[in-house]
């Protein structure tokens, strides 16, 4: 790490986060901002690197990184055929009583000439 600034900030930033004055995720944004837009971090190979290392320090190991996923999820195609679409029968079965429901004429309990509570007006 070449940049004396970020080495300042840094400190600063670890001692709020321990402090708990400061969120480890905010920090990961403040760092991020400094190196994305310092000169002298733009123009060092390993800032990136040092970033990624302090970031497994301060974060949450359940924050790190999203879970890898040991199975692969099939989806279907576009047409919505292939493998992982729904048979035929239980979409036909879905829109009928999709539409049924629209068909209902639908009345709530309460009649027109009682309140929201149910009182006579």
């Amino acid at each position: 790490m070449e940049c004396d600034r970020f080495k300042k900030l840094l400190k600063s930033w670890y001692l709020q986060v321990q402090d708990e004055a400061l969120a480890p995720a905010r920090m990961v944004e403040l760092m991020e901002n400094h190196i994305s837009s310092c000169p002298t971090c733009l123009m060092d190979p390993d800032a990136r690197k040092d970033m990624e290392k302090i970031i497994t320090l301060v974060l949450p190991k359940d924050k790190l990184s999203p879970p890898t996923r040991s199975h692969r999820t099939i989806e279907p195609s576009i047409d919505g055929s292939g493998p992982g679409a729904a048979p035929p029968a239980l979409v036909a079965n879905h829109e009928v009583e999709h539409e049924d429901h629209h068909d209902e004429d639908h009345h709530d309990d309460i009649s027109d000439d009682h309140d929201t509570e149910g009182n006579s007006l």
